[in-house]
């Protein structure tokens, strides 16, 4: 089993919290008032921060898209297990070629930026 920590720190629950609220005041204005049908979470008619963190708590999950557990660095990257190529360091003919292999944790969704690597380091293999 792997518990992924969401929401143990009283700050991670603080800040979400905040993070609603911050959501809602946007989404109160035009040009997203006009656009926006009604609140799926945690819902309108939740307000007070207990319930919000209630709310959210039972439904937080993640996309399960874990990335950087194999870094890719440069020779003197003590840290790196892949280099520039993919290449495993220590064990000839094996590549990682995914989401793994980034040096840090992207902010973005981690399909299309792979895939982009995955062809970048296919091109540069002969």
């Amino acid at each position: 089993m792997i518990d992924l920590g969401f929401l143990k720190e009283d700050t991670d629950q603080e800040r979400l919290i905040d993070a609603v609220e911050m959501i809602r005041s946007i989404a109160g204005h035009e040009p997203f008032a006009g656009m926006i049908g009604s609140e799926l979470m945690p819902g309108a008619n939740v307000s007070d921060s207990a319930s919000i963190k209630a709310a959210l708590g039972g439904a937080l999950t993640t996309y399960q898209h874990p990335t950087s557990t194999v870094p890719m660095g440069g020779p003197r990257d003590e840290t790196a297990v892949v280099d520039g190529a993919g290449r495993v360091r220590g064990i000839a003919g094996l590549r990682v070629v995914d989401a793994s292999i980034w040096p840090d944790v992207p902010s973005v969704a981690t399909g299309f930026p792979t895939m982009m690597l995955a062809e970048k380091i296919a091109a540069g293999m002969v």
